[in-house]
């Protein structure tokens, strides 16, 4: 959703795809850093715990709670994935990846 922001004129994205995209991230940006957010709370409780003395079991809890909130948060960008690819031409969406591809990679 970045890229897209970011680059919203190279992309051409028009005002009614310009809405979806507001729309979905006005929805779900809160979402997926409620569980960023979590997943540090975890990290510290953890941490705090090892220096107590926590036996594997009680660290494994901690750790499964952390996969299953970023299990979560690639559930969440998979679905906005999805609904870019809709949302976008094919043309457009090529350009996203090469954009993506030039910046991330």
């Amino acid at each position: 959703m970045r890229v897209i922001m970011q680059h919203a004129d190279s992309l051409e994205i028009d005002p009614k795809q310009a809405a979806a995209f507001r729309a979905w991230r006005h929805t779900n940006h809160p979402k997926v850093f409620q569980r960023m957010d979590a997943i540090q709370k975890l990290r510290k409780e953890l941490q705090q715990e090892v220096l107590k003395g926590a036996n594997l079991a009680r660290v494994n809890s901690y750790l499964w709670r952390m996969d299953q909130l970023r299990a979560e948060i690639v559930a969440a960008k998979l679905a906005c994935r999805n609904m870019v690819r809709r949302v976008l031409s094919g043309e457009q969406w090529q350009k996203l990846v090469e954009i993506y591809e030039a910046e991330y990679l």
